[in-house]
C-alpha cells in the first residue's frame, strides 16, 4: 500500500510539473509577442524620455493587437464592440487592488479606503471585492477582473490585470504625476475601458500612501456616473 501511495504521489508531482512547464511556455510565448508588436504604439511621451532604461519603456505600452493577443491566450476573445454583457449578466464587481504592507505604494489607511469603497458599492448595487494577488490563482484572477464594473488601484503591477476586464468597464488609478507613468491610461484607451486618475503626490513611487478615502470614493462615483453602459446596438437588441 505504501508503494502504491508513493506511486500516486509521484504521478501527481509529474502532472504538476507538466502543467507548470506548459504555463511557463505559454507565458513566454505571449511575452515575446507583446515585445514584438509594442513598438508600433509607443506613445510620443515615452519617445521623448531621456532615461537610461528608455529601451524597456515600449513594452509597458503594448499595441492593441498585443493586448488582444494576451486576452485571446486566456480565452477572452469576445469582440471589443460587444456590449450585450450589460444585460442581466453584466459585470457587477467594484474591485480594490490591495498591496502588501511591505510593498512600495502600499496604502497606510487601506481599511478606511476599503470601507469607503464598500459603502459606495452597496449604494450602487455593486459587490465589493478586495483583490489580493498573492493568494489567488490565474484563473480566478481572470474571472474576477472580467466581472469588474470598476477597478480601483494604486499604480503598480496589479492594475495589469485590467487587461481581462470586460469592454466599457472602468479603471480609477491612484496615479503618479510623473509623465512616464501612463501605461494604464494607454491600456484603457486600447481596450475601450473608461479611465480616470486620482493624483498622488510627486515622488511617491517608493512611499507608503495615505490618500483621503472620501476623495477616492467621490472620484470612483464620478467615474461610475460617467461610465454608464452604452445602449445595445440594434443588432444586439434584435437578437
Amino acid at each position: 500500500e505504501q508503494i502504491l501511495e508513493q506511486m500516486k504521489i509521484n504521478e501527481r508531482r509529474k502532472d504538476e510539473s507538466i502543467k507548470k512547464k506548459r504555463e511557463k511556455d505559454r507565458r513566454r510565448q505571449y511575452t515575446s509577442e507583446v515585445r514584438k508588436t509594442s513598438m508600433e504604439s509607443m506613445p510620443e511621451t515615452h519617445k521623448k524620455l531621456k532615461r537610461s532604461d528608455a529601451r524597456e519603456l515600449p513594452t509597458l505600452c503594448p499595441s492593441r493587437a498585443a493586448l488582444l493577443f494576451i486576452r485571446n491566450s486566456f480565452g477572452l476573445n469576445e469582440s471589443l464592440t460587444q456590449v450585450s454583457k450589460w444585460r442581466d449578466g453584466s459585470p457587477n464587481l467594484l474591485i480594490l487592488i490591495a498591496r502588501a504592507p511591505d510593498e512600495a505604494r502600499a496604502l497606510g489607511n487601506q481599511e478606511a479606503v476599503t470601507a469607503a469603497l464598500a459603502s459606495l458599492a452597496a449604494r450602487r448595487g455593486l459587490q465589493f471585492f478586495l483583490f489580493q494577488g498573492h493568494n489567488t490563482t490565474m484563473a480566478h484572477t481572470i474571472r474576477t477582473f472580467n466581472a469588474a464594473r470598476l477597478v480601483v488601484g494604486v499604480h503598480g503591477a496589479g492594475l495589469a490585470n485590467t487587461v481581462f476586464c470586460s469592454p466599457y468597464a472602468a479603471i480609477l488609478e491612484l496615479g503618479l504625476p510623473e509623465p512616464e507613468f501612463i501605461e494604464y491610461r494607454h491600456l484603457a484607451q486600447q481596450l475601450h475601458l473608461h479611465y480616470a486618475v486620482s493624483q498622488l503626490p510627486p515622488a511617491s513611487f517608493e512611499s507608503r500612501l495615505w490618500p483621503r478615502p472620501n476623495v477616492i470614493a467621490q472620484a470612483a462615483e464620478a467615474l461610475l456616473d460617467a461610465a454608464i453602459p452604452l445602449p445595445l446596438s440594434s443588432s444586439s437588441s434584435s437578437s
